[in-house]
């Protein structure tokens, strides 16, 4: 599974993977964050 946002999250998601992978999940290593910078839209981030 592949989540792709912002590069402001990317501690977060490293803490949440390692979370998971030491609770025992095999499907853990499928798992990947796509940093991605920050999009600036007329309507907002």
């Amino acid at each position: 599974m592949v989540y792709t946002v912002g590069n402001e999250q990317e501690y977060h998601f490293q803490v949440l993977f390692l979370i998971i992978k030491k609770l025992g999940f095999e499907w853990a290593k499928n798992l990947f964050h796509l940093s991605y910078g920050m999009v600036d839209l007329p309507s907002g981030k």
